[in-house]
């Protein structure tokens, strides 16, 4: 019984550590951006105060929540917004994500 626990529960560290490291998949409908100043009820983006929803999110870019203060300041993000147009969800980006959104903006671009 000891045996197979330790075997599952490796298999499961295994597990989670693979989806970790898998890439991010951000939502397509998103903004690119960059966070200036973050705290609770106020940010910047694009050095344009913006309204943060009562229940946003910031992630890392370990995919990890970020707690307010742990939100660094003059980061490149991708954004979401609610229909209000309070920004709802942010994600700070690594520069390898970075990359990959300004080629696929500057893609649809060249398909309108």
């Amino acid at each position: 019984m000891k045996k197979s626990f330790a075997v599952v529960l490796a298999m499961l560290t295994l597990f989670v550590s693979a989806l970790a490291m898998a890439d991010r998949l951000l939502p397509a409908n998103g903004q690119l951006g960059e966070l200036n100043s973050y705290q609770i009820g106020a940010l910047t983006i694009d050095d344009v105060a913006r309204v943060p929803a009562a229940a946003i999110r910031v992630y890392g870019t370990n995919n990890l929540l970020l707690m307010p203060q742990q939100v660094p300041q003059d980061v490149d993000i991708w954004y979401l917004t609610e229909a209000t147009g309070k920004v709802w969800k942010i994600w700070v980006l690594t520069p390898a994500e970075l990359k990959q959104q300004q080629a696929l903006i500057e893609q649809k671009k060249s398909q309108q």
